[in-house]
Parts: structure tokens; sequence; C-alpha cells
């Protein structure tokens, strides 16, 4: 599951495998979404994420957000800038935590955060 274009960072491909039954048809419609992270850039020492910052193409302005380990959050996009502060920050879970946001028309765009 993901997307690629002439334009992913092909030193940060975030794919995950498909297992199980899953509707073949159904995952391959996941386009790309051009996105530019500026927060995180790094997985956070204190293993906590406090907020995410991410460009997106000007005309996408409603997304949903996931970390991995908990659910999708939506969040909104003003003048192609997502910049969403969780509440309280919230602790990754996993070693290496994927990073998405998607569109409504089910671009998708990721970042993947390793310890």
């Amino acid at each position: 599951l993901g997307a690629v274009s002439l334009e992913s960072d092909m030193f940060n491909l975030n794919r995950i495998a498909l297992l199980g039954n899953y509707n073949l048809k159904e995952k391959l419609t996941v386009k790309y979404l051009k996105t530019e992270w500026f927060e995180p850039l790094s997985y956070p020492e204190s293993g906590y994420l406090e907020q995410v910052i991410v460009q997106v193409p000007k005309d996408v302005e409603y997304l949903q957000l996931y970390v991995s380990g908990y659910n999708w959050i939506p969040v909104k996009a003003k003048d192609g800038v997502l910049n969403y502060k969780f509440d309280q920050p919230i602790e990754l879970k996993f070693s290496q935590t994927r990073l998405f946001v998607k569109s409504s028309d089910n671009r998708w765009g990721g970042t993947l955060l390793v310890k």
C-alpha cells in the first residue's frame, strides 16, 4: 500500500505489504500526493510527537493524518500547509513510525521515522 511517482524520494519509499484478505482493486486506487515534510524530520529523541507540518498542493484543504498505532485524524490545510499540533504529545509506539496524509480524492503522501 502506498503510492509513488517520479517525484518520490527514492530513499523514503514508504511501502506497506498487503497481507491476508484484501481488495487489490481498491488498494490500487491510491494515488500519489506530493508532500514536503517540515516536522518531524526525524524520530523525536523524547519518543513523543508534538506537531506535524507538511506542505501539500494548494488545491488540497481537507486531509486525514495517520500516525502508526493511532486512528486517522481529520485535519485541514491552509494555503497548502498542514500545521497540526496535538492537544497533548503522542507517544510513538514503534521504532519505525509511519506518518501519512491523505486527501479526499485518495491521494496519499507519507514519511517514515526510524528510531
